[in-house]
């Protein structure tokens, strides 16, 4: 992926009343500011993405804080940041098929108005929280299905009741994601993530959709189950 990472500021600015799409990028911020600063004034709503992308090793990934309109972040992978993403918006904010790992906090809310929804996102390994809210009152438009929050110090906290909260809908899951051992937090074959997204959703080759950044492919099993036979040739006859 070609990579943007500034000396000074943020990597990408979101900041004007349109319509705007990064997709396929490597985002770091500079040292003490976000990779993604998304904001926007004025009468009219705007609308912007952010797809198949890293986010990455920067203080805060992302930080959203539009008065109206709409963020969506899909197929991303925000990983070793500080805070990965601060959500902040009173518009939209969709969070869609990511994996969020390795960070200090992986994804807070801070705010009791607009539509927040998270859908098919795997959440794991954050040092200190998965999904954060600063009051428990605010979860309540916080629209989250068929993602996976597991492995986290804590995996739903309200930072200002100091406790842990279950969160409402369906399909949620906590278990571990079984990631290959490359590294690259993609699904094995023996995952519980595969096809365990939400049914109205579709991977691109049309089977119902995988949880997480990464779907698992018929390619990637052919792939596995050649090495593996590879190897246990090299084995049997020192070939």
């Amino acid at each position: 992926k070609a990579s943007i990472q500034p000396v000074y500021g943020s990597a990408v600015i979101f900041a004007h009343n349109t319509k705007a799409k990064i997709n396929g990028f490597t985002l770091v911020g500079a040292p003490g500011q976000p990779a993604v600063s998304v904001s926007a004034g004025g009468s009219e709503a705007p609308d912007f993405e952010i797809s198949n992308s890293i986010i990455r090793d920067s203080d805060i990934g992302i930080v959203v804080s539009l008065p109206q309109g709409r963020f969506a972040l899909n197929r991303s992978l925000v990983m070793k940041n500080n805070q990965a993403i601060i959500d902040a918006a009173r518009g939209n904010l969709a969070l869609e098929n990511n994996t969020i790992v390795d960070n200090q906090i992986g994804y807070y809310l801070n705010e009791s108005a607009g539509v927040h929804i998270l859908r098919n996102n795997i959440v794991v390994n954050n040092r200190v929280d998965g999904i954060l809210v600063s009051a428990l009152g605010k979860k309540t438009v916080l629209k989250m299905h068929h993602n996976n929050v597991w492995g986290n110090a804590r995996d739903y906290y309200s930072y200002t009741d100091r406790e842990t909260f279950t969160p409402d809908g369906i399909g949620n899951l906590s278990i571990d994601p079984v990631f290959s051992s490359e590294g690259k937090f993609r699904l094995i074959g023996s995952s519980s993530m595969i096809d365990a997204g939400d049914p109205e959703t579709k991977d691109p080759d049309g089977t119902r959709a995988d949880v997480g950044a990464y779907p698992f492919s018929a390619d990637s099993r052919t792939q596995a189950e050649s090495g593996f036979f590879s190897s246990l040739i090299r084995t049997l006859f020192g070939r």
